[in-house]
């Protein structure tokens, strides 16, 4: 069984007012889509077509609902408790992400994230830099603060980093 979805629409003419009618076949819809449309995160009740999401200074450790947010463009979870970032790795289309002041030092989800551009990691205690060498479309990385590139001796893997992101704004 299909819905028929009516588009109306008015235009003025040349000749006064002009009407259309247009008529679309839908798909019947789904009487679980109430239910399966949104997800709770961070004490928000999101949209599955979510596209920015800020959880800035909670207490968020569990970052598994947003495996669902595939449309998810900008998540800022800057100071907070996040660890494991396994549950990101889905989210290809996410191109700004702020892990500022959490503890998380395994980057590896983040390494098919190629459509990330803006990552920050400000005062976290990362040591690896390598899963970030194939994110070509990363054009701006937050590192102040961070314990591991201070100084004058900031590792051979920010050298590595530098080489394979040539085009990539590294700020320490």
């Amino acid at each position: 069984m299909t819905q028929r979805s009516v588009l109306n629409w008015m235009t003025v003419g040349l000749f006064g007012l002009v009407g259309c009618h247009h008529t679309t076949a839908q798909p019947a819809p789904d009487p679980l889509a109430a239910t399966s449309g949104t997800i709770e995160f961070c004490g928000q009740s999101l949209d599955l077509k979510t596209t920015e999401v800020r959880c800035k200074y909670t207490e968020v450790t569990d970052l598994s609902p947003l495996a669902g947010l595939t449309g998810l463009t900008t998540l800022k979870l800057g100071n907070t408790p996040v660890t494991d970032l396994s549950p990101l790795a889905g989210l290809t289309g996410l191109w700004w992400l702020d892990l500022s002041g959490t503890p998380v030092t395994d980057l590896s989800p983040l390494s098919g994230l190629t459509g990330l551009w803006r990552l920050e990691l400000n005062d976290t205690p990362v040591t690896d830099l390598s899963p970030l060498f194939g994110l070509t479309g990363l054009t701006y990385l937050q590192l102040q603060g961070t314990p591991n590139y201070r100084g004058t001796d900031r590792g051979t893997d920010l050298d590595a980093l530098r080489q394979a992101l040539p085009n990539c704004d590294i700020q320490f």
